[in-house]
């Protein structure tokens, strides 16, 4: 008998998660990491919230990669806040302190010339095709030049749209400002198309539609290993290489720290220095064809 993934506190935490996190992915992979959870604690015979204590916590959690276990003992730490406050029920904490820690990621952002070749291939197919396609070309606007989770995207509808600024509450319900500008007021001329792929009968749905197609036009820009979220990588680059600080960065993408904003401008420092790189190589090529052409 599963006792704790079919009691009434994992299904009331599971509405109220859902509730606040809209437009982002956080509630799937919570739901998901905590279920396994509680999948680990039943196998090891717990059989209510009462008989929890951090040594089976740490065993339910810590045969899990890296990556996975720190994700694991996050959504714990959200169930565990959420039962106190809404449930009077203090329950243990995970010892994060004996996982082994993940490395951390570097943004990957797309190249200028990548970026624009999607950009070029979406225009056309919008222009050509419509319908769906001109939803895929807003999407990808959104995400590339507003730095837009793809979960916030789909959550837009007209009303986030007041004169030349994007207003919306994105991950941990944090409200976010995005001016209008560029690339990016050209979405002012369709709001109609709001929310994208609204024909699709859920949200799940319109998420695998929008990923399919920006996964079919990146192939065909010959990008390798792309996913949507690398479009947000690409905007926060661009920001820090254009010479703006990690505060800026923070507010534009909704971090809730700095030091994930901080990654951008060591991520832009590092793309500088290759481009120097570069161009010394190609000028010590240029220097020794000089030579060459003298001594002949």
């Amino acid at each position: 008998m599963k006792k704790l993934l079919n009691s009434p506190l994992f299904k009331e935490w599971k509405e109220w998660l859902y509730l606040k996190s809209q437009g982002t992915t956080t509630p799937k992979v919570y739901e998901r990491r905590l279920k396994r959870i509680l999948e680990s604690l039943e196998a090891l015979g717990v059989e209510n919230w009462e008989e929890i204590n951090a040594k089976l916590l740490y065993q339910a959690v810590e045969k899990h990669s890296p990556v996975v276990a720190e994700q694991s003992a996050a959504a714990w730490q959200n169930f565990r806040k959420w039962a106190r406050l809404a449930k009077d029920l203090e329950l243990p904490d995970v010892p994060r302190e004996l996982l082994p820690k993940p490395k951390e990621k570097e943004p990957r952002p797309l190249s200028k010339e990548e970026a624009r070749e999607m950009e070029r291939i979406l225009r056309e197919k919008a222009e050509e095709e419509k319908g769906e396609w001109v939803d895929t070309y807003l999407a990808f606007l959104l995400m590339l030049y507003g730095g837009l989770r793809i979960g916030e995207v789909l959550s837009l509808t007209p009303f986030n749209f007041q004169g030349n600024s994007l207003i919306f509450r994105g991950k941990g319900r944090k409200e976010r400002t995005i001016p209008l500008e560029g690339k990016l007021s050209k979405v002012l001329d369709y709001l109609n198309c709001f929310p994208l792929f609204r024909d699709r009968e859920s949200k799940t749905a319109r998420e695998m539609a929008l990923r399919r197609r920006l996964k079919r036009v990146s192939k065909e820009a010959g990008i390798k290993e792309f996913t949507p979220h690398r479009l947000r990588h690409t905007f926060g680059t661009m920001i820090a290489e254009a010479g703006f600080d990690a505060f800026t960065i923070k507010e534009l993408l909704g971090h809730s720290s700095i030091k994930t904003s901080s990654k951008y401008v060591k991520v832009s420092e590092k793309r500088k220095r290759e481009a120097v790189r570069e161009l010394h190589k190609c000028l010590h090529v240029e220097e020794e064809e000089y030579q060459a052409s003298k001594s002949s």
